[in-house]
């Protein structure tokens, strides 16, 4: 261990952290489990494009992002850092840069004509991320290492060095380290153009930073764990924002009971928002409630400002915390998906557990108190202008954008007249959800949904999704059942098709090459779903093989591959949805062999027509 026995703390950049320095962190025996998943680094991802303005920004204009402590103990015998507090943050760093190096190798050197010089410096920097490279670039060992004894340390060695597969998933934390990984690599595939990757490369080098604090003993180093984890909770931006309310009520009311009152109802708004296992973070709340209430968008960080320079009376704090204590009952049950807070509505599961969109919440925090007829519409618009934004390849920043702009003249409306105004809010919300839908239309079609490693994209595990839940009325136990497989995306042409132990030539199938069939093999007409265990009993089958299984399976899209739906039932609702769907959802290739390049083309131009249909509520 350190012989100076100091405790060293200095908050760091990435650039000094990861890249700029040979010594290895070391996780050891006594950590837990990789906890991230998608829902974290989901997270971690809209806080750096909400601070970069989605890469639009030069570095030197950003303030930069805090990710928060590391606690180290500097292992001078052995030369390395032990890791006591802040293997989550570092994994998913050093999986942030393996991703972006990885994309900007195939988006900008392998693909430009003319590779900008600092393209290959960058991913120069990038490999030191995650792995300790001698004078020559070449590899050594890997910049984070993890005792023997820790088991998913085995699965993140093999995805750094590029050599895991599925096969090497076999605990939770190989599940989430996977996640995390697989949700960087996407999001910054899809999101980013080459620009924006030149700027998120700088940004991710000296603009994300971590409080790196060093200790000279274990002793030194388990004190601090406790002082930052258990003495006590920091203090947080509602905090700073409760000081705000509490001078205003002190100063304009002079009362005691408003001052009792107010802490009564700021204990209660705190213990709402506090679920176990499933924290909610208070300023994201109070940001999608100030949307709500003011049409004003601001960053978590810039509350304390936004309501410092507002000025609020403290009978405008009284009547704006009150509001908030109700709204944030109905908010936290939302988040812990009791949806019938809100709505009992099955387009609930699909906003929040198919699409993953929250950013319309306000809207939704708007509507919290109407009718349920009113709320059913205003969700049916919310769901499909959501998914009409995520089809059409946009950014979720669109809808950062655009909620704002629709709540503040739905309010300016509600001041003269309340029906007019929700009737004016549907209209934009389906003039919107137009102008998407026929992007949708034009692009989903010929779309590659490849993703990391030629798999299926999430995008496309999405689509398929919510044609099932919104068009064909599946339920979600059938997607995501509590416990087995949940439902898993089937590639009808296999994506690795044995041509020669069945006797077939490229050509057969309607293909000039490999890398047309490539660029076809995950195009959505190409895709279905089929239940976690089918997956693997079919295999590399050829389509023949495989149509008794895709005509027993409880998902719609993929039984009526073979054969339409049916029913003894003549009349009602269930005798309407099966003649939709059989209107819809074509057989393909009932007498055919293989799947080919035609049916893949026929298929995915009439998974586009239906899909815009469906956003548009035309069907």
């Amino acid at each position: 261990m350190s012989k100076t026995g100091t405790i060293l703390s200095v908050m760091k950049p990435i650039a000094d952290i990861l890249m700029n320095n040979y010594t290895p962190y070391f996780i050891p025996d006594f950590q837990r489990d990789f906890v991230w998943g998608e829902k974290e680094v989901t997270e971690l991802w809209e806080d750096i494009k909400a601070d970069t303005d989605v890469f639009q920004k030069e570095t030197d204009e950003l303030e930069g992002y805090l990710l928060g402590n590391i606690v180290l103990i500097q292992d001078d015998v052995n030369n390395r850092k032990i890791v006591v507090d802040g293997q989550q943050r570092l994994t998913t760093l050093s999986l942030m840069g393996l991703a972006l190096q990885m994309i900007i190798q195939k988006k900008i050197i392998d693909t430009e004509d003319q590779t900008p010089a600092n393209a290959y410096s960058m991913v120069s920097d990038l490999r030191k991320s995650y792995s300790i490279v001698n004078d020559m670039g070449e590899f050594k060992d890997l910049k984070i290492q993890h005792d023997s004894g820790l088991n998913f340390g085995q699965y993140y060695r093999k995805l750094i060095s590029g050599e895991s597969d599925e096969n090497d998933i076999l605990t939770d934390a190989d599940k989430n380290i996977c996640a995390v990984f697989d949700k960087m690599y996407e999001s910054i595939d899809e999101e980013l153009n080459n620009e924006q990757l030149f700027h998120f490369f700088a940004y991710y080098k000296l603009k994300i930073m971590l409080i790196e604090t060093t200790a000279p003993t274990e002793a030194k180093a388990f004190q601090l764990f406790e002082i930052l984890n258990d003495r006590g909770r920091s203090l947080e931006p509602m905090d700073l924002i409760k000081n705000i309310f509490l001078k205003a009520i002190v100063t304009d009311l002079k009362s005691n009971t408003a001052k009792e009152n107010f802490n009564e109802n700021w204990r209660e708004l705190i213990n709402n928002l506090h679920i176990p296992k499933t924290p909610i973070q208070s300023s994201t709340f109070l940001k999608y409630f100030v949307v709500a209430c003011y049409g004003d968008n601001n960053k978590a960080e810039d509350l304390y400002q936004y309501f410092k320079n507002k000025n609020l009376s403290g009978q405008e704090v009284t009547e704006f915390v009150n509001k908030m204590v109700q709204a944030s009952r109905i908010y936290a049950n939302i988040e812990n998906k009791n949806y019938g807070y809100f709505l009992d509505d099955i387009n609930m599961s699909i906003l929040f557990e198919i699409l993953k969109i929250k950013q319309f919440n306000p809207i939704l925090i708007l509507f919290y108190n109407e009718t349920d007829d009113i709320k059913r519409e205003i969700l049916d618009r919310l769901t499909r202008l959501g998914a009409a934004i995520l089809f059409s390849y946009n950014q979720t920043n669109k809808i950062e954008g655009l909620v704002p702009v629709l709540i503040r003249k739905y309010r300016e409306a509600n001041k003269i007249d309340k029906k007019e105004a929700i009737k004016n809010l549907y209209i934009a919300l389906d003039e919107q959800i137009e102008l998407f839908a026929n992007n949708v239309k034009s692009l989903l079609a010929e779309k590659n949904h490849s993703g990391r490693n030629g798999k299926v994209n999430s995008k496309a595990t999405s689509i398929l999704e919510f044609i099932e839940m919104y068009f064909n009325k599946n339920e979600m136990p059938i997607l995501k059942p509590a416990r087995g497989k949940k439902a898993s995306v089937e590639h009808i042409l296999p994506q690795h098709f044995n041509f020669e132990k069945n006797h077939v030539k490229l050509i057969d199938l309607g293909f000039e090459s490999e890398s047309e069939l490539k660029n076809y093999i995950n195009r959505i007409g190409n895709l279905t779903l089929i239940a976690g265990n089918a997956n693997s009993s079919m295999g590399n089958g050829v389509f023949e093989e495989k149509k008794a299984y895709y005509k027993m399976s409880n998902f719609v899209l993929t039984s009526t591959l073979i054969e339409p739906k049916t029913t003894e039932i003549k009349t009602g609702p269930e005798a309407q949805l099966y003649e939709m769907i059989n209107q819809n959802e074509k057989q393909y290739g009932v007498k055919e062999k293989y799947w080919t390049k035609d049916l893949i083309d026929k298929r995915s131009h009439d998974i586009a027509s239906l899909m815009y249909n469906i956003l548009i509520k035309k069907i």
